[in-house]
C-alpha cells in the first residue's frame, strides 16, 4: 500500500495530488529525491550558519584575550589578519598553545 494510498484512507485531501498527476509530474520523483534534496540543503544552511557563529565567538574571544594581555589595536588586527581572514584565525585557535579565557562559553 502507497502512502498516497494510505493518506487517501485517513481522509486526507489529495486534490493536490491528482492535479500534479494530470500536469505530468512524478510523485516518486518528487518524494523520492526533490525533497530528500531540499532536506540536505536545508542541514547544511543550519550547519554553515552554527559554523559562522561558532567561529564568531571564538575570534571574539580570542580578541578579548589580546586586550587582556595588552596588546594593541593595531596588533590585533595583524595577528587576525586586517582582511579578516578567516583561515589564519582558525589556525591561530587550533594551535596547541590557544586559550579561552576562564568563564567563556565554547
Amino acid at each position: 500500500m502507497g502512502v498516497i494510498h494510505k493518506l487517501s484512507l485517513l481522509g486526507v485531501n489529495l486534490d493536490w495530488v491528482r492535479e500534479l498527476r494530470q500536469a505530468g509530474i512524478d510523485l516518486n520523483w518528487l518524494l523520492g529525491f526533490a525533497v530528500p534534496l531540499a532536506v540536505v540543503a536545508i542541514v547544511w544552511i543550519i550547519a554553515r550558519t552554527y559554523r559562522k557563529v561558532h567561529l564568531g565567538e571564538q575570534e571574539l574571544l580570542l580578541k578579548r584575550q589580546m586586550v587582556e594581555h595588552g596588546m594593541s589595536a593595531e596588533e590585533i588586527e595583524q595577528v587576525l589578519g586586517a582582511s579578516g581572514d578567516s583561515e589564519h584565525f582558525t589556525q591561530i585557535i587550533n594551535s596547541p598553545g590557544a586559550e579561552i579565557p576562564a568563564g567563556s562559553k565554547t
